[in-house]
């Protein structure tokens, strides 16, 4: 009745990603506001096409993890973006793990431009195309790591989200192509359906999706 009746378009979508019931668990704060590690996730643009969006978030030494800000800008030039994120991650002094979306090769080299210019701060590359397997069945790792923060909300994990992520994730959808694989929309399509980019989302992704690895290999035992 929930569903098929008062349901919103998301719950009701058998291609949705997130359920809104479960993105709605995802905004009251955590019990516990200690924190074991903070984490980042950026997601580039250049040009001026999308915006720009650097997210943190905090882990909890229980493994919930907690949203903790976040930044939006446009950026015309790597130079504008990487002076942003070098202060950024300078006057906060938290994140451990920088992970970037490098989907349109700009992450490639803003990673070897960020190396040791932000303290003990990790820089990674975050490569949406890359990989074969995964064991979620998803089939790329755009897909993979989508799915991850699909799993992480589902299950009550994430806290303190904003409004405004719930909206930019609320309309996200998932489509199954050959061999039963599991992808997310394209970029494209949802710039057409939505009238924007999801830069918000894709940002989270990839902070979630390194705060993953970070509690399974390093999270205090």
């Amino acid at each position: 009745y929930e569903l098929e009746w008062e349901g919103v378009p998301s719950d009701v979508s058998a291609d949705g990603l997130y359920s809104y019931a479960s993105l709605e668990r995802c905004m009251p704060k955590h019990e516990r506001d200690d924190y074991v590690a903070f984490v980042a996730g950026q997601d580039l643009a250049y040009g001026g096409m999308d915006l720009c969006v650097f997210t943190v978030l905090g882990i909890h030494p229980d493994g919930h993890k907690s949203y903790i800000s976040h930044e939006k800008w446009r950026a015309i030039t790597a130079a504008d973006t990487r002076g942003r994120i070098v202060s950024l991650v300078r006057a906060a002094n938290y994140p451990k793990i920088l992970g970037l979306d490098a989907g349109d090769g700009g992450g490639m080299t803003m990673k070897s431009d960020l190396e040791g210019m932000v303290g003990t701060t990790e820089v990674k590359r975050f490569i949406p195309s890359g990989g074969t397997s995964f064991p979620n069945n998803a089939g790329n790792m755009r897909a993979y790591a989508s799915l991850l923060l699909s799993e992480c909300v589902n299950d009550g994990k994430l806290h303190n989200l904003p409004q405004c992520f719930i909206d930019d994730m609320s309309s996200i959808r998932k489509r199954r192509a050959g061999e039963g694989k599991i992808f997310i929309e394209k970029k494209e399509d949802i710039r057409k359906r939505m009238g924007k980019s999801p830069d918000l989302h894709d940002s989270l992704v990839i902070a979630n999706y390194y705060a993953d690895e970070w509690i399974r290999t390093q999270m205090p035992k």
